[in-house]
């Protein structure tokens, strides 16, 4: 187990939910439960459904306060959790959070935050993000950029017995799904809505590395989450976004084609219909033009 300063350390805590009802309230609950809880939850809803205004406040009971938003993505909700968490914990040293799926181990985030606590440098820190009814198979133990293009890549994705006795590591970035951030760190950057959903904690965490902030990935925080992977218009705009923020100009002119070539190669290879391959190549245009979400 990684050393821990204290268990007194003041944090709170953003879960990001969006027409998730059966899920969001597991995840809550295991904040709430774990060894290390958090001082208060804000579960931003942007699910735009009024007709369902009262479902969450009652399956939470006083574990958490609901904000309730417009649906402007991921980031927009991560953005608004933490202007609603400062205001209510404006002594607050660090901050989770979370999707809408995602399971903490109840030593994740005490984990996660011993980790912060032991390097000043640390502004970002992440679990090892396992598939629920995997099996065990890891989805990532956090990211790096492909060496020619730039790509985002996960380490570890799919493999299967990582070790969590190991000591922290450093990565590029760690998944969005679960995340723990230094509160000084986030005065360098707010997250970019631009994206709306899918990659921005990627360009978030480069841009807190540009700042000067490290991000770690440590094994002993243990994470579950269901995803299926991103939508391929997302995949193409946001890539094209992404390129344009951290790309070289071959990345710029070549990697968003790449992935749409890589995709639709796949499809064929596995013997799937070459859906989404319309929806790519809008997603490529929006991307070059700066369009806003589909």
């Amino acid at each position: 187990m990684t050393p821990y300063a204290s268990e007194t350390v003041l944090f709170g805590a953003v879960v990001v939910h969006h027409r998730s009802y059966n899920t969001v309230k597991s995840t809550v609950d295991a904040l709430a439960g774990g060894v290390t809880a958090p001082s208060a939850i804000v579960v931003v809803d942007n699910s735009e459904e009024p007709e369902r205004a009262g479902e969450l406040e009652r399956a939470f009971g006083t574990r958490a306060a609901v904000l309730r938003t417009s649906n402007k993505g991921y980031g927009a909700a991560v953005n608004a959790g933490i202007e609603w968490l400062r205001s209510e914990l404006p002594d607050m040293r660090y901050l989770v959070v979370a999707t809408h799926e995602a399971r903490a181990d109840p030593v994740a985030v005490r984990e996660l935050v011993a980790a912060l606590e032991c390097d000043s440098r640390a502004g970002v820190a992440g679990p090892t993000l396992r598939v629920h009814d995997g099996a065990g198979q890891v989805w990532s133990t956090g990211g790096f950029l492909t060496r020619v293009l730039r790509l985002p890549r996960h380490f570890d994705h799919r493999a299967e017995g990582i070790d969590k006795e190991v000591g922290t590591v450093e990565r590029m970035w760690v998944d969005g799904a679960f995340v723990l951030y230094r509160v000084d760190a986030l005065n360098a950057a707010s997250m970019d809505e631009s994206y709306f959903l899918y990659m921005e904690e990627v360009d978030y965490h480069l841009r807190l590395r540009r700042a000067g902030w490290t991000t770690l990935h440590v094994p002993a925080a243990q994470v579950w989450q269901s995803s299926s992977g991103i939508p391929p218009y997302s995949l193409a705009r946001n890539m094209q976004l992404f390129q344009h923020a951290h790309g070289t100009r071959r990345g710029r002119a070549f990697a968003t084609p790449w992935s749409i070539a890589h995709r639709a190669l796949s499809n064929v290879v596995h013997g799937r219909r070459p859906v989404g391959l319309v929806a790519m190549l809008r997603g490529w245009r929006d991307g070059l033009s700066g369009f806003p979400h589909e």
